[in-house]
């Protein structure tokens, strides 16, 4: 948490809005934790004056590439995690970032190799829904100060298939 009595030290966020997932609650949060947070509607409301976006979603992935798409913020993630800047997907905003989608044949945005997969095997229940442990690799910003055996909320039906090579957080849920 940062101390809002120093302003000029707060992180500044942009939360991407495209008409997708929970964005109040994602901007309320954010500033809960320090932040300055600015809502980004379009191309024409992003400037480079942010430390770091955050992409939530929620539904569909094929609707969530299209509605962010349409925006034209697109290529501002694309860019953004390119040169390797603080990210945060949410949900499909995360997931959006592979190559494709099992839900519907969607494509995706290609930053991150992979595809997104149903969750679960034989005798499990989807969505996925409820508390869950996970995984993270040593050293992880994400999760600094987090203790291993914190369990984090899922409800969702698809994943992104782990093995990308890349570092992963890995939840077990049949896959």
């Amino acid at each position: 948490r940062v101390s809002p009595d120093l302003p000029e030290l707060l992180p500044r966020l942009a939360v991407l809005d495209y008409g997708m997932g929970n964005i109040r609650s994602v901007a309320r949060a954010a500033e809960e934790s320090g932040a300055d947070v600015g809502l980004v509607r379009s191309v024409a409301e992003w400037h480079e004056g942010f430390d770091g976006v955050v992409l939530p979603g929620q539904g569909h992935f094929g609707a969530c590439v299209d509605g962010l798409r349409a925006t034209g913020l697109d290529h501002v993630v694309m860019d953004w995690c390119q040169r390797r800047r603080p990210f945060l997907g949410i949900c499909v905003g995360m997931q959006i970032l592979v190559e494709e989608s099992e839900e519907g044949g969607s494509i995706g945005l290609g930053v991150l190799p992979g595809r997104c997969i149903r969750v679960g095997a034989p005798g499990l229940s989807v969505p996925h829904m409820g508390w869950d442990q996970q995984t993270w690799p040593t050293g992880s910003r994400l999760f600094d100060g987090v203790h291993p055996a914190t369990r984090l909320y899922y409800c969702h039906s698809y994943a992104i298939a782990p093995g990308t090579g890349a570092s992963e957080t890995l939840g077990d849920y049949g896959v």
